[in-house]
């Protein structure tokens, strides 16, 4: 945290609120990156879902070990790990999206949004548009929108392994 002044506990309530919905998901995880993204962290250290001006970048040594666990979870199927052809399914990079096994969207802005970092949460409940949210979700592994399993591994090999 950058200074001493920080409400902290605010600060952890917002970062609680965030990724409790991800903690309760009982189904296959699945996470979508964009190359630009992973790059982007790799560069910069920097989490975009979390307000910068209390969280400052993060060490380099932290954001390998974090990719190297992705790397590792995905190796594993213990994460279904996409990254994006960026010709077939463009993703906005300021988004984080989550689909939840209760039927509930969930789209967050992050730090490079515009407007900045929670200010437009959307939260959809709809069953309908869940289910064919997430049958769109579950139907990318294997699919020409994603990089194949195989492909992700060598991305996240060609920014963790030289290190």
């Amino acid at each position: 945290m950058r200074s001493s002044n920080v409400p902290y506990q605010d600060m952890l309530a917002l970062v609680e609120r965030h990724f409790s919905v991800l903690r309760q998901n009982s189904m296959r995880y699945y996470s979508i990156f964009t190359e630009k993204g992973l790059l982007d962290l790799f560069n910069s250290n920097v989490i975009v879902d979390l307000p910068p001006q209390f969280v400052p970048p993060l060490e380099h040594e932290d954001i390998l070990a974090m990719l190297r666990q992705l790397r590792s979870d995905i190796a594993k199927d213990n994460i279904c790990g996409l990254i994006t052809r960026p010709t077939q399914l463009k993703l906005p990079d300021y988004l984080s999206i989550s689909v939840s096994a209760q039927n509930k969207i969930n789209i967050y802005p992050t730090n490079a949004f515009l407007f900045g970092t929670y200010c437009c949460n959307i939260h959809i409940s709809d069953e309908s548009l869940c289910r064919i949210f997430q049958d769109f979700v579950q139907s990318l592994p294997g699919s020409p929108m994603v990089y194949s399993k195989e492909d992700c591994l060598k991305l996240l090999d060609q920014l963790t392994l030289p290190f």
